[in-house]
């Protein structure tokens, strides 16, 4: 099966996963909530092609490592909002119209080698949405220790200090 939707039962009793990766998955902000819910020994979380939710909270103490390979979207200025205060370790990889971190000061190590489907020139509104995105997300990563940006981060941001 290509696609799938998940939905957790609420008797699963993960509780000695201590990695998760999800792929090509519709997840739903409830899904994701039960997900993590009955996973509390989950350090590490990695979701590859997946859409649906618009808010994920990561609030376990123990998860330390986030890593998001391609976010797909179903409403094209809807994007995911992460909140992720214990999370060391994050990677941001493939494609995304956007995606916003909050609470992210555990922060210590970050790749982000991405590509935003933009184009620089535009002035659409949606354009101009992404870049602001964009901007959002390269402030909330710039406390880190470690940051590697990918080509694409590089030119986007080499392009928004000129601009």
């Amino acid at each position: 099966m290509f696609c799938m939707e998940l939905k957790p039962l609420a008797d699963v009793k993960w509780s000695g996963i201590v990695s998760l990766s999800i792929a090509y998955t519709y997840l739903t902000d409830g899904a994701m909530e039960k997900i993590l819910s009955v996973c509390p020994n989950l350090e590490c979380l990695q979701l590859d092609h997946f859409w649906g939710f618009h808010h994920l909270e990561i609030s376990n103490v123990k998860s330390r490592k986030l890593i998001i390979d391609n976010v797909e979207t179903d409403e094209c200025d809807v994007w995911p909002d992460i909140i992720a205060p214990y999370i060391q370790n994050l990677k941001i990889l493939g494609s995304c119209r956007g995606i916003y971190l909050r609470n992210v000061a555990s922060l210590l190590t970050v790749v982000l080698n991405f590509k935003f489907d933009f184009d620089f020139e535009e002035e659409d509104p949606l354009q101009r949405k992404e870049s602001t995105c964009l901007k959002e997300l390269f402030q909330s990563v710039a406390h880190v220790e470690k940051l590697e940006l990918g080509p694409w981060c590089i030119q986007v941001y080499s392009y928004s200090l000129v601009y």
